[in-house]
């Protein structure tokens, strides 16, 4: 995945709360992205940064990419193709970061 997206993403350091969700803006087009991190009930300390917050993140940066770059064909088949890739961007992160 490049680099090249112009997400702008909020920090969100008031929450009293493990949040793991993410959301990015594009800085270029009437874009907004939401990723709901998956939240387990925590039987241990809880990572930080969490790897459901950094995938969420991952997801938003990949869907704002994607869709930035195909913005001038936006379309339902769009949308549709910019889930499969955010996703598989995660499955190549997953891939590469597996425990053993």
């Amino acid at each position: 995945m490049s680099k090249n997206y112009s997400a702008i993403f909020i920090p969100q350091e008031d929450f009293e709360w493990h949040n793991e969700d993410a959301w990015a803006v594009s800085s270029r087009f009437l874009i907004y992205v939401v990723a709901d991190g998956v939240t387990a009930p925590a039987t241990e300390e809880l990572a930080n940064p969490s790897p459901s917050k950094l995938v969420a993140e991952l997801f938003c940066r990949s869907a704002i990419e994607f869709l930035e770059a195909n913005f001038k064909n936006l379309s339902d088949q769009v949308i549709s193709d910019t889930y499969q890739y955010a996703n598989q961007t995660i499955k190549k992160f997953n891939e590469r970061h597996k425990e053993n």
